[in-house]
């Protein structure tokens, strides 16, 4: 059973109140003895209104509200909040989402390996928004147990407890500066360091979805950011996988050509109100094989 809690949320123009008010309640109620404490880091947020609500945060019992001047990044404010931490547990959750009325409890009981999961679920019904599609799928393919069969691959920073000194001792790469793939890194790295990790039913659900052009834009600097990291991630990106194969098959011109050819009518698809999964997946190909044909031709 967990004795000590440090509960960290890194968060960028998000309200986290709601959120704060949450975690207090159940720390308060459903969790015993165990110690606990919450902080709050602004990673470089521009809106003064959130930053004015989040500093409310600060009347709350054991919690405390960071404010960083300059956005540092996803990985290093994570790093951040780690150091800040004055007990031996971190859960890391990410600002904006909803949590189910035991989540606290169920990571006090959980197994204790040196990393548990708790997974991403959704909230509402948003057919016309892409990530919420995107999301849906990837809970039917992420559940406990697909996790569990696969559990280093299967990591993400969205909701999961860390001891304290194994995220010290192996902190995310915050030399990654774009959008996307530092789990994918720390999972690599939790691997090579035979460190133990536990997937649980315990999903913080997203409730709130960007913008369709916005989630884009998302998704193309996650591209970069993989071709970026391509000789690194060979076996841990389907993606990067299927684009090797291909050109390995003298494919990648071809595939090139077509995003030349269709790639802003995709893109419209993708940012109108009728996006649809196998629109963003012919997408991400062509989008990154073009970027992965150019860096490997120069």
């Amino acid at each position: 059973m967990v004795e000590q809690l440090s509960i960290l949320i890194p968060t960028y123009n998000d309200v986290c109140y709601d959120m704060v008010d949450e975690i207090v309640k159940q720390a308060s109620n459903t969790i015993g003895s165990c110690k606990w404490e919450v902080i709050v880091a602004e990673d470089g947020s521009t809106d003064t209104n959130s930053i004015f609500q989040n500093n409310k945060i600060e009347h709350f019992p054991h919690c405390r509200h960071l404010i960083l001047k300059e956005n540092i990044g996803r990985a290093a404010i994570r790093n951040h909040l780690a150091k800040e931490a004055h007990y031996d547990r971190l859960l890391f959750i990410d600002a904006g989402l909803s949590l189910p009325p035991y989540f606290l409890k169920k990571y006090i009981l959980a197994d204790q390996a040196d990393v548990v999961c708790g997974g991403v679920g959704i909230s509402g019904l948003h057919t016309s928004n892409l990530r919420f599609l995107y999301e849906s799928e990837a809970c039917t393919r992420f559940s406990p147990e697909k996790r569990s069969s696969n559990p280093y691959k299967s990591f993400r920073t969205t909701n999961f407890m860390i001891l304290k000194d194994v995220m010290i001792s192996h902190p995310l790469r915050s030399d990654i500066k774009t959008y996307g793939y530092e789990d994918v890194i720390f999972g690599m790295d939790l691997e090579k360091s035979h460190t133990s990790i536990c997937h649980i039913d315990n999903p913080a659900r997203y409730k709130f979805f960007e913008p369709n052009d916005i989630y884009i834009n998302k998704v193309e600097e996650s591209m970069y950011t993989l071709a970026c990291l391509s000789e690194e991630l060979h076996g841990y990106s389907p993606l990067l996988d299927t684009t090797i194969k291909l050109r390995a098959m003298y494919l990648l011109p071809i595939l090139r050509l077509l995003y030349n050819l269709i790639g802003k009518m995709l893109r419209k698809k993708l940012t109108g109100d009728k996006p649809s999964l196998s629109a963003l997946k012919i997408y991400k190909l062509l989008y990154f094989a073009s970027i992965y044909h150019h860096t490997k031709s120069t």
